[in-house]
């Protein structure tokens, strides 16, 4: 479609011409964000201005951004280098439960990435070939290449990164980890629970825990997101979504009711977990077979 575009980049606030050039792969990768930003009426005319000549040989042209919106996605691209080239099938290695690998499941299905899983376990067999292995002796871990990663929400910040699910603008990007933040407070709480003190503390957690947090990720969700689309932040997905996702499908699980007070949140989920890629992932016989914990609770 780029063959022979040559494009250059004008700072039109200063009103200068820097010498910017982008190479055709990241400029395919620049221009399909475009829909991800709120950009201005003189962007999208530019849009339409490119798309007269995408068949061309050797026309030339230019894109016309303001500063602030071309050092944004300088910053965006070099985050995606740093991240290393893609060098194939990612590895995943946990055990046979949903656990804390359930999110970056989710985020691979949902965007079609792919992904190969190992089985860790038994705990005999974690011990001698897998945990010396990890830093922090502890999984998930993904592999890409050569670059092996651990604890959770790194891989999923890495992984956001790397296709685009890290907000549209700074402010998202804070919004998002705010709200990761907020998420992994709740699910220690909830992990605590389940492994701790299940059998006394489960009713407590339930009439008094959830009572007292939920309402905080209801107004976040109303006041960041996007119902109808079951976005928890902006206009796109995030690796966020994944994470509360998780969440609140294990707590419904926990009690059916949990969300009944908090419609936002229920939508939420149910326009999520009704996405294709990721109901068809619920369908397949590994997810089917995973509990939730390790201990079997749920």
């Amino acid at each position: 479609m780029w063959k022979g575009l040559k494009t250059v980049v004008n700072y039109n606030e200063k009103k200068s011409t820097p010498d910017i050039n982008f190479d055709l792969n990241e400029l395919n990768k620049f221009y399909a964000r475009f829909d991800a930003f709120d950009f201005s009426k003189e962007i999208d005319e530019q849009k339409e201005k490119l798309s007269t000549i995408s068949n061309c040989e050797n026309e030339c042209d230019e894109i016309v951004f303001t500063e602030r919106q071309v050092k944004n996605e300088f910053r965006k691209i070099n985050e995606r280098k740093a991240c290393g080239p893609d060098v194939g099938k990612y590895q995943l290695i946990y055990f046979q439960v949903r656990g804390r690998c359930e999110s970056i499941r989710l985020l691979l299905n949902d965007n079609g990435i792919d992904y190969e899983e190992t089985n860790c376990g038994p705990r005999e067999k974690w011990i001698k070939d897998y945990k010396p292995q990890m830093a922090f002796g502890q999984v998930p871990c993904l592999k890409d290449g050569d670059l092996s990663l651990v604890q959770s929400n790194a891989i999923l910040r890495y992984l956001a990164r790397k296709h685009g699910l890290y907000g549209s603008s700074d402010v998202e990007a804070t919004m998002i980890d705010i709200l990761s933040d907020g998420v992994e407070d709740l699910r220690k709480q909830y992990t605590m629970m389940i492994y701790k003190n299940y059998e006394a503390g489960k009713d407590d957690f339930i009439t008094t825990t959830l009572p007292e947090q939920l309402p905080y990720f209801e107004n976040f969700l109303k006041k960041h997101g996007d119902q109808q689309s079951g976005y928890s932040v902006g206009q796109k997905q995030s690796f966020v979504d994944y994470n509360l996702m998780d969440l609140l499908d294990a707590l419904q699980t926990l009690s059916s009711t949990c969300l009944d007070n908090y419609p936002t949140l229920a939508s939420f989920l149910k326009v999520n977990l009704a996405k294709p890629n990721i109901a068809k992932y619920r369908e397949t016989e590994p997810f089917k077979t995973r509990s939730i914990n390790g201990n079997g609770k749920q």
